[in-house]
């Protein structure tokens, strides 16, 4: 019997299930990828400034995080876009998420020198590293378990069920993330915006309502003003400023784009795309039905 009987050799992640080339997948591994490549040439001809190793560690934690909420966007956007194949790439996308996150691992113990000991100590005595560290770990945990075998093994029920847990990594990496950039929260506070975002969706259609184009839209103008309230309260409460100040701040445009504007910036285009493509998907049903209609009087 064939050796090959007994092994399962990796399928290409440009390769979709059959073993034939994705274009798709392809475009989104060169994507995911890209940010790798363009830090790691920067790191080589020095041009990461003063402390490149730190620079570096802190872009492979803000791709991580990225790619992160970027794989648990997928299914609202195959749901409102109507593109199915995108299901194709979202396990692609966690595990850059994974890979990102376990090089900004490993650059943290280049900076610490590899001395373990002085290591767990930073760990359990830094709140932010200790969040850090639990995120991590819960994302090595999806990782590993993303095979089909592991589906398989734990049947799709149980497979869900802690594949749901990658909200919950979601916040701690959040929370990660803004507990280490409180001196320009601005991106910290977008992610908060979009995490609050892809919350609110999970919440939706677990209450069984339909996701579709105007429920988007109105989560995208919630969570807008939202991120807009939420940094003015954190710096009324951090530094005093008077709160209907820093509304008309981050409302405005002369203190630069504010995170709400990048929320809104972002949320606001998903849901216009969803109603671009509801319209021909209508149309297409009602020719549908009319053909159908047409038939049944033959």
């Amino acid at each position: 019997m064939s050796v090959t009987n007994y092994l399962t050799l990796p399928r290409a992640p440009w390769n979709d299930r059959r073993g034939t080339l994705s274009p798709l997948k392809a475009v989104v591994l060169v994507l995911l990828t890209a940010p790798a490549l363009w830090y790691g040439t920067a790191f080589v001809l020095r041009a990461l400034g003063a402390e490149p190793v730190e620079a570096l560690q802190d872009q492979a934690g803000r791709w991580a995080l990225r790619f992160l909420f970027l794989s648990l966007a997928v299914t609202p956007l195959r749901l409102l876009w109507r593109w199915n194949e995108l299901i194709k790439v979202r396990r692609l996308i966690g595990l850059a998420a994974l890979f990102y996150a376990l090089g900004h691992f490993a650059l943290f113990l280049a900076i610490q020198d590899w001395v373990w000991l002085k290591i767990a100590s930073e760990i359990a005595t830094r709140i932010y590293l200790t969040i850090g560290a639990a995120a991590l770990t819960g994302l090595l945990v999806l990782g590993l378990t993303s095979t089909d075998e592991a589906v398989r093994r734990l049947g799709p029920a149980r497979w869900q069920s802690l594949h749901r847990l990658a909200y919950g990594i979601a916040l701690l990496a959040t929370v990660h993330f803004f507990l280490q950039t409180r001196l320009d929260p601005t991106e910290a506070m977008v992610m908060c915006g979009l995490l609050g975002w892809l919350l609110a969706v999970r919440a939706w259609r677990w209450r069984g309502a339909t996701l579709d184009a105007r429920s988007a839209l109105v989560l995208a103008v919630i969570m807008t003003l939202a991120t807009a309230f939420g940094e003015a309260l954190f710096f009324h409460l951090r530094f005093g400023v008077d709160l209907q100040t820093l509304l008309a701040t981050n409302f405005g445009v002369v203190a630069g784009i504010r995170p709400a504007w990048w929320v809104g910036g972002i949320l606001l285009p998903v849901a216009l795309v969803a109603y671009a493509r509801r319209r021909p998907a209508s149309a297409l049903g009602r020719r549908r039905r009319q053909s159908v209609s047409i038939g049944s009087l033959r």
